[in-house]
């Protein structure tokens, strides 16, 4: 991998989109040192802090602020979403580099590219890495 993409366990910042209450990857980041975000509406769980490296809110990624329809399978409900920008100024890390953004959101992955392209270039050059599913089967 190229070094200006390497994670470095003392100073990495992870957000995280789509937990669905499986958190083995927010946990295993924080345990390699990162502080890591992570974000899900449909869980029915508050905002808290999951642990020291982890914190957990109930909000969902969108290409706008507002409620939004989200779920998967049979099950869909009106949940809180935010622009990505908005979430990383929420927390205080804006200007500062992100090392990996990871998104399992069953659709949201389109607006989240969409406004990170159009409206939000200048947060995008400080993301290291992407890692997110594409659901092209539900388009």
């Amino acid at each position: 991998m190229d070094e200006r993409f390497r994670i470095d366990p003392e100073n990495c910042t992870v957000f995280s989109f789509g937990i669905n209450r499986d958190f083995s990857f927010e946990d295993g980041m924080g345990r390699y040192g990162c502080q890591v975000f992570a974000y899900d509406p449909t869980m029915g769980v508050e905002d808290h802090q999951r642990s020291e490296k982890v914190r957990f809110f109930a909000t969902g990624i969108s290409n706008y602020n507002g409620t939004k329809l989200v779920g998967m399978g049979k099950s869909w409900s009106m949940q809180k979403v935010d622009r990505f920008e908005n979430l990383v100024k929420a927390v205080g890390m804006e200007g500062r580099t992100i090392d990996v953004v990871k998104l399992d959101v069953e659709l949201a992955e389109i607006d989240f590219l969409q406004d990170m392209l159009f409206n939000s270039r200048h947060v995008l050059k400080n993301i290291k890495q992407i890692a997110m599913e594409i659901h092209s089967d539900l388009y």
